[in-house]
């Protein structure tokens, strides 16, 4: 049996997520201009795209040591059953050691079995050695390149599955 498992995100778990990303700072997120949102954007953000379905959001959680990251699907179409798939472990001390990839496995078979989704894409930063790694473990395929929709500067690495 896995270390490992999800549930669903709650508002209290993706703000100790976020107090914890920002205490812990790795080095990949100073590469990533994400927009920051003010506490009453983000609360309205959640209510919006988390409570309405529009993206789904899981804690990836470790037996020992807790809450350990993210893993959520956004850009959800279902009339096309496909959406797009991020990964977020907070601590670099639990890099490499399997952990996304089992959370990934899982959350493919719950987006497949229970929300009925069946076409995935990942956008990976072209520097995220260990995201085109875990992508590849977990068979999806190299599609080329895409323009980030939200970050023009940005062009991501296209990684796609279909179940």
């Amino acid at each position: 049996m896995s270390d490992i498992s999800l549930k669903v995100a709650t508002w209290q778990e993706w703000q100790d997520g976020k107090t914890k990303r920002i205490k812990l700072n790795p080095p990949e997120f100073t590469d990533y201009p994400k927009k920051q949102l003010d506490a009453r954007q983000e609360r309205d953000w959640w209510n919006d795209k988390v409570r309405n379905g529009k993206i789904i959001i899981y804690t990836i959680m470790h037996a020992s040591l807790g809450m350990i990251g993210y893993i959520k699907a956004y850009n959800i179409n279902k009339a096309k059953l496909r959406c797009d798939i991020e990964v977020e472990i907070l601590d670099c001390a639990n890099y490499n050691k399997g952990y996304a990839f089992i959370a990934g496995q899982d959350f493919l078979h719950i987006l497949t079995n229970q929300y009925h989704i069946h076409h995935y894409r990942a956008m990976i930063h072209p520097d995220d050695e260990r995201g085109v790694k875990l992508f590849t473990k977990l068979e999806f395929k190299d599609d080329g390149k895409m323009v980030d929709p939200d970050e023009e500067e940005i062009v991501h690495l296209k990684y796609i599955k279909s179940i």
